[in-house]
């Protein structure tokens, strides 16, 4: 489920460092609509949200706090069985949840995991979020970093030169060390004993898990 909007036109072009946007969230309390005028007129957010938990509730409000509109992409269930296996939660319901966040303007599909310049562009975005982890400096010794966590930073950092050849930014938001969807994942499937994700049944049905953020 999305909310219907009316894009207002893209704002001025801005440039901050990631020192800058680092100081900004650590320094203003992020409430969306408090702080005028927002640095980034559209930006873009993207996930599983396989569960969602409240990491991610943290990441859109930060999100939120730095620009105008808000959109949040939701990868699909052929994206994510793509990366890491069988979507704990079914597509529509994780669309669905995000929507209705404090802070989310719109709610999308996420098609594609790794080809994301055209949909910025055809959003019309300033800026897409991302997270800390895949920037070189968030390692304290690199020689140390794995093969994938290589890839991963080279990917954004080719990534972010061709966003911002086009005059989109590329923010990188704090991680959260102590939550992932993974790890919520792996929890709920030992707690019900599951032998395979039964997405539906965790959702729409109280009686196999209390978790709150199950029944968003």
């Amino acid at each position: 489920m999305s909310k219907k909007i009316e894009f207002t036109e893209p704002a001025k072009e801005y440039r901050l460092s990631s020192e800058d946007i680092k100081k900004y969230l650590e320094t203003e309390t992020v409430q969306p609509g408090s702080i005028q005028p927002k640095l980034y007129q559209r930006g873009v957010l993207t996930g599983a949200f396989d569960p969602y938990h409240y990491a991610h509730g943290k990441a859109i409000q930060q999100a939120a706090s730095l620009c105008e509109q808000l959109i949040v992409a939701v990868s699909t269930d052929d994206v994510i069985r793509g990366y890491k296996g069988e979507p704990l939660l079914p597509f529509e319901k994780r669309l669905e949840a995000i929507s209705y966040v404090k802070g989310v303007t719109l709610a999308i599909p996420q098609y594609d995991l790794y080809n994301k310049l055209e949909m910025l562009q055809d959003l019309g975005a300033d800026v897409l979020f991302s997270c800390e982890e895949y920037q070189r400096s968030y390692y304290s010794n690199p020689e140390e970093m794995t093969p994938k966590e290589i890839a991963g930073v080279e990917r954004w950092e080719k990534f972010e030169q061709e966003a911002n050849e086009v005059g989109i930014d590329v923010v990188y938001l704090p991680r959260n060390q102590e939550m992932s969807s993974t790890i919520m994942k792996q929890l709920l499937i030992a707690k019900n004993q599951l032998h395979e994700p039964q997405g539906v049944m965790l959702y729409s049905e109280g009686e196999c898990c209390n978790e709150p953020f199950v029944s968003l």
